[in-house]
C-alpha cells in the first residue's frame, strides 16, 4: 500500500495521533495543524486590525470555492459556502419549485439531517415517501421501483453513515433523470475521503459539512448546485452579500436593486464563519496536494487491511458490505456487548463511534498500518 504520509508527518500534522488511535472521523475528523494555524491567524488579525473590508478573506473564499470545485469534480460557479450540511439541504428544500402533492423519496436509514428538511415540507403539500433499506442498501433497482408519477426529488447519501455502504450514484442519477427527478446528495461521509466526480456522476446538488473527512472546523461546509438546478431554485432567503459580492462594493452600499450573484454564491446567506473557512481553505489545499484519487486508494486500502485483521478476532462480525464498489473507508463491526467494548477502548485511548449497536471505524490519511495493528491487538485483549 502506497504511503501518503510518513509516521512523522502524521504525528506533526495531526499530533492527536501521538496519544490516541483515532478512528472516529465519520463523527468528527482531526483538523491539521496547518489549518488550525490559518484559523488562528485570522482571529489574531481580527482583534488587531480593521477588518471591515478584509480583501484577504474575500480572496480566500474565492480560492476555496474554486478548490472545492476541483476536489469534487464540479464546474466553476457551482459552489456555495454554507456552515453545515443541514443548511445546504434546507436551502434546496425551501427553494425547490414544489407543487402540491409532489413527492420526495428518502431512505429509511438515512441520517436525520437528510430526512427532517424534506418532512418539513408537509405544510407545503409535499409528501415524503420512504424507500425501505434492507441491510442499509439503496440500489438503483430499489429506487426505480419506488418512483411514481408524483416523484420530483430523491434525497440520498453518497455513503451511509452507519455502515459505510457506498451507493452507485451514477446509475441512480441516470434512472432519476430519465424521469425528470432531481437527485440531492448528502455527501458528508464521502467528501474529502473518496472521489466524488460531480460532473461525471451528474447529481443535481451535493452538500457536505467540513467537520468530518474534509478535516475542517465546525461552521464550514459547501453546497454544490448544477447550473440547471440553480436556475430553477426560488431562494427562500436573500442576503446583502449575495448581491454585494466584492469588498470594492462596500463603498457604495445604498443600492437596493442589485441583481443576485450570477452563480451559486447567490445561495450564501449573509456573513459566514470566516475563521472556520480559513481553516477549511488550508485543509482543502492539503487534500488537493495529496490528490483525492490517492486519498481514496489509501483509505480503501487501510479499511481492507483492517477488515482482514478484524475478521480473525473471535466474535467479530463485519456488517458493512465490502463487495466491489459498495465498499468505502467506513467499516461497521458487530461485537458482543459493543457498548462495553467501546467504553473499554476509549479508556485505552482508542476512539471509535458506536452506531446502531455496532462499532464504527472510519479511516483517513492520519491513520497508518501500524495504528491498525495496535488497535487490533487491543481489541483482542479486551475480548479474550
Amino acid at each position: 500500500m502506497r504511503e501518503l504520509l510518513t509516521e512523522k508527518e502524521i504525528a506533526d500534522e495531526f499530533p492527536m495521533t501521538k496519544k490516541f488511535l483515532y478512528f472516529a472521523g465519520a463523527s468528527t475528523g482531526i483538523i491539521p495543524e496547518r489549518s488550525l494555524a490559518a484559523q488562528y491567524g485570522f482571529l489574531q488579525r481580527y482583534r488587531k486590525t480593521d477588518l471591515f473590508h478584509d480583501p484577504e478573506t474575500f480572496a480566500m473564499m474565492s480560492r476555496l470555492r474554486s478548490n472545492l470545485a476541483k476536489s469534487t469534480g464540479a464546474a466553476e460557479g457551482e459552489i456555495a459556502l454554507v456552515p453545515n450540511t443541514s443548511t445546504g439541504l434546507n436551502i434546496i428544500a425551501a427553494g425547490f419549485p414544489w407543487q402540491p402533492d409532489d413527492e420526495i423519496l428518502v431512505g429509511t436509514r438515512e441520517f436525520p439531517a437528510n430526512t427532517y428538511p424534506w418532512q418539513n415540507l408537509k405544510n407545503r403539500g409535499v409528501n415524503t415517501r420512504w424507500i425501505e433499506m434492507h441491510g442499509g442498501r439503496i440500489t438503483p433497482e430499489m429506487v426505480e421501483k419506488e418512483i411514481t408519477a408524483s416523484t420530483r426529488l430523491l434525497a440520498i447519501s453518497a455513503v451511509q453513515f452507519s455502515d459505510g455502504y457506498r451507493l452507485d450514484l451514477k446509475s441512480i442519477v441516470q434512472i432519476c433523470h430519465r424521469r425528470g427527478i432531481a437527485v440531492i446528495v448528502d455527501g458528508i461521509q464521502a467528501a474529502g475521503a473518496l472521489k466524488i466526480g460531480a460532473s461525471e456522476t451528474g447529481f443535481d446538488a451535493f452538500v457536505a459539512g467540513g467537520q468530518k473527512h474534509l478535516l475542517s472546523p465546525y461552521g464550514s461546509g459547501f453546497l454544490q448546485v448544477t447550473r440547471n438546478l440553480l436556475e430553477r431554485l426560488r431562494p427562500a432567503y436573500d442576503a446583502w452579500l449575495s448581491h454585494f459580492v466584492s469588498p470594492e462594493d462596500f463603498i457604495d452600499l445604498l443600492r437596493h436593486n442589485l441583481p443576485p450573484a450570477p452563480d451559486a454564491r447567490r445561495l450564501e446567506i449573509g456573513s459566514l464563519a470566516y475563521g472556520s473557512l480559513w481553516g477549511m481553505d488550508e485543509s482543502i489545499k492539503m487534500i488537493l496536494e495529496l490528490g483525492i484519487a490517492n486519498i481514496e486508494n489509501y483509505n480503501l486500502g487501510i479499511a481492507n487491511m483492517f477488515c482482514e485483521e478484524i475478521a480473525r478476532v473471535p466474535g467479530a462480525e463485519i456488517v458493512s458490505d465490502r463487495s466491489g464498489k459498495a465498499a468505502s473507508h467506513i467499516v461497521s463491526v458487530k461485537l458482543p456487548d459493543a457498548r462495553k467494548i467501546r467504553d473499554k477502548l476509549t479508556a485505552r485511548k482508542v476512539v471509535v463511534s458506536l452506531r446502531e449497536g455496532c462499532l464504527r471505524f472510519a479511516f483517513h490519511i492520519y491513520n497508518s498500518p501500524r495504528q491498525i495493528e495496535r488497535a487490533i491487538s487491543i481489541i483482542k485483549q479486551l475480548i479474550d
